[in-house]
């Protein structure tokens, strides 16, 4: 029974020692330490800064094919059966390019209108003929634009033909008007002569010349554009099965933005497009006109995207994407949002006169050090009531009152216009 009542007896020093310990150190504590802690207020501040303030919009859109065109010839024969297949998915097309050909016949692109009607033969002339030496000319062949089937004009399309292993298609054209024979006993003539005349002059050979078919050519818009579909050989090409279609242009994005948004959007504006982790250049291609809110589409404006890198041609239709707008804007005093006030009276900023308490300023810091090191001790004694010290210079001097009038904000920042706030100015958070 002793080593118990031993082991009790310990216990109860062991607490007792701990519970005076505890009352000793809070009776012998400074008890104005906590109350310097507490007391002390951090003043958080900022500088007055010249920076660009772009508001930060972000429309969200779709990837669509763009502009699309049927290729069609511009007059179809009348079995438009498909012979040849010279275009696949995900082709090029270009102007003067082979495309395939129909009923036999050859079809080639052409850049522009083409209001072609007829066949073309040397000498004809007309409107129609002025129209394909245009779309000839801006395909880059070179003609000059007569109005006139000339000789260029056969030599641009015989060498196009030519180059795709085809020759221009001859037609037989109607013989001169027989001469009046001449009478016997005329001049230079005698019965022998002309019997000899009688018996040489049999049937002449039917006479051809070359002609440009109006079924081989069929207009595609701007340049070129890329393959998105093509009819297949022994088909029928008709306005509803083109031989192929063509995306005019690269793919666009469309997107429909509110009325405010609209405002920073114009034909050419630049802007950034995101697709998943990739960025591309693009610009504004169009901004349509306000449309009325419908059932589930809100009021706006309906805004087309396009972008020359070739890479977004990567990206998948019905991809969503993020566009952003790249303003170009002047650079202004600026301030965090976080430092505007407001009253009765208006928008306000706190600015923090010179020499109000804040950090001290040292040319180097050296004399500083020395002058510390010297006095090392004094200061740790005298620490708490070097804080009272600068606790009672932070307040000498109140910040001082400047009305701003705020422009735009992004960013966490604001934009803002007075003649009492220049930059580098600190201002209170």
């Amino acid at each position: 029974m002793a080593f118990p009542v031993r082991t009790l007896i310990i216990t109860v020093v062991v607490i007792g020692a701990v519970v005076a310990a505890f009352f000793i150190g809070t009776l012998t504590a400074p008890k104005n330490s906590v109350a310097t802690v507490s007391d002390e207020r951090i003043q958080a501040t900022a500088v007055v800064e010249q920076r660009a303030i772009v508001p930060d919009t972000v429309i969200l859109g779709t990837v669509g094919e763009g502009k699309t065109k049927n290729i069609v010839p511009s007059v179809l024969p009348e079995t438009a059966t498909v012979t040849k297949q010279a275009l696949k998915k995900g082709d090029d097309v270009v102007a003067g390019q082979l495309l395939g050909s129909v009923a036999g016949t050859p079809v080639f692109a052409m850049q522009g209108k083409l209001p072609l009607y007829r066949d073309l033969a040397a000498g004809d002339r007309g409107d129609d003929v002025v129209a394909f030496q245009e779309s000839l000319q801006n395909s880059g062949y070179t003609v000059q634009i007569t109005g006139v089937v000339d000789s260029a004009t056969i030599q641009a399309v015989t060498g196009m033909f030519q180059r795709a292993g085809y020759a221009l298609p001859q037609r037989e054209i109607e013989p001169p008007p027989e001469s009046t024979p001449a009478e016997p006993g005329s001049d230079g003539a005698s019965g022998e002569g002309s019997s000899e005349e009688g018996e040489t002059n049999a049937a002449p050979a039917p006479r051809t010349q070359p002609y440009i078919p109006v079924s081989a050519f069929a207009a595609i818009d701007g340049k070129g554009g890329t393959v998105l579909s093509v009819a297949a050989v022994a088909s029928t090409v008709g306005p509803e099965q083109p031989l192929a279609k063509v995306r005019v242009g690269r793919r666009s994005i469309s997107a429909h933005v509110n009325a405010v948004e609209a405002e920073q959007l114009s034909k050419g504006t630049e802007v950034h497009i995101t697709a998943d982790a990739d960025t591309f250049a693009g610009t504004v291609e169009n901004v349509g006109e306000f449309q009325a809110g419908s059932e589930g589409r809100t009021p706006g404006h309906n805004v087309t995207f396009t972008t020359k890198d070739e890479a977004f041609d990567k990206v998948q239709n019905g991809t969503q994407v993020r566009v952003g707008l790249k303003t170009k804007v002047k650079p202004q005093k600026a301030v965090p949002v976080t430092a505007l006030r407001h009253d009765a009276d208006g928008d306000y900023v706190l600015v923090q006169s010179t020499g109000s308490g804040s950090e001290p300023k040292h040319d180097n810091g050296q004399g500083a050090d020395k002058q510390g090191s010297d006095k090392q001790g004094a200061d740790k004694q005298g620490s708490d009531s070097r804080g009272a010290d600068k606790q009672g210079a932070g307040s000498t001097s109140e910040p001082r009152r400047v009305k701003v009038t705020v422009g735009k904000t992004a960013a966490g920042w604001a934009a803002v216009e007075s003649d009492d706030l220049a930059v580098g100015d600190t201002v209170v958070l």
